[in-house]
């Protein structure tokens, strides 16, 4: 359902801009990523609201009421409202969601940056919301709303944002993975568990929570994901990846069981890589 709304809030702001009547659009385009500029205190605080606003119109299931939000995105001026802008004039409807999910998770993840008071908080509060991201992104792929690089994309922007959070809050000596620069490698990315080179020693010494969970959970998660959807592209059938579990330190965190996702083709053939 979720897929379905957002499919036809896409739709609408591309109707209204005259874009499909003037683009030859043809199954299967992938659009580039679009770059968000560095936003202000007000727009991340105005996207966020916004979004908010959106999700709550399509949780109701009003088509009408998530329509005139994301209407709004686009007269705003915001964070978000740019983005919209940008879409509405200028790519295919795939690429179009793209770009919404993409701002909202990188302007969601901006304002927990700037609420990160010390390294075990900020790890503690980007994990949650992590797992919502990558909720988001499986759900949109197996609506065949993302192509194959943009759901690769979004995986490698979940990382980034994790960084962007926690890095400033690392505390001295204890960066040993250079803000996720150097993460030892996966060794198998598959459907089950994985372990990166470091094996069960690699959180100890210069690697401090950040490090620790960044690379040896959600970097290997991601490294699962980014195996599975490859391989369910080119077979055509669902795959599940593994999603590491998380553990607290003594020091504080978080308990986060593992967990699995699976990447189905969708039945719609547009969503190729």
């Amino acid at each position: 359902m979720l897929g379905v709304i957002i499919g036809v809030v896409v739709a609408v702001l591309l109707l209204k801009s005259g874009v499909l009547g003037t683009l030859n659009i043809a199954p299967g385009v992938v659009a580039a990523p679009i770059a968000v500029a560095p936003q202000t205190a007000a727009q991340v605080s105005a996207g966020i609201q916004q979004s908010a606003q959106q999700e709550s119109a399509i949780a109701t299931g009003t088509i009408q009421g998530a329509t005139q939000i994301a209407s709004s995105l686009t007269a705003s001026g915001g964070a978000l409202g740019n983005v919209s802008n940008s879409v509405s004039s200028s790519i295919p409807v795939i690429g179009a969601a793209f770009s919404l999910i993409a701002s909202s998770l990188i302007a969601a993840s901006q304002k927990r940056a700037k609420e990160a008071q010390n390294e075990n908080q900020a790890v503690a509060s980007a994990l949650a919301p992590w797992d919502a991201a990558v909720a988001q992104i499986v759900a949109a792929y197996n609506a065949g709303t993302l192509t194959v690089a943009q759901t690769q994309s979004l995986l490698g922007t979940i990382m980034s944002n994790y960084w962007n959070e926690v890095t400033p809050q690392i505390q001295p000596g204890r960066n040993g993975c250079s803000s996720g620069s150097n993460c030892p490698p996966s060794a198998t990315p598959n459907s089950s568990m994985s372990y990166n080179a470091g094996g069960n020693n690699y959180c100890s010494g210069s690697i401090g929570a950040a490090c620790c969970v960044g690379c040896a959970d959600l970097q290997l998660s991601v490294d699962n994901m980014q195996w599975a959807v490859l391989h369910a592209n080119s077979s055509g059938k669902p795959v599940t990846a593994f999603v590491q579990i998380v553990y607290a330190s003594k020091y504080g965190g978080v308990n986060r069981p593992a967990y699995t996702v699976t990447f189905s083709p969708p039945l719609a053939t547009g969503a190729g890589i």
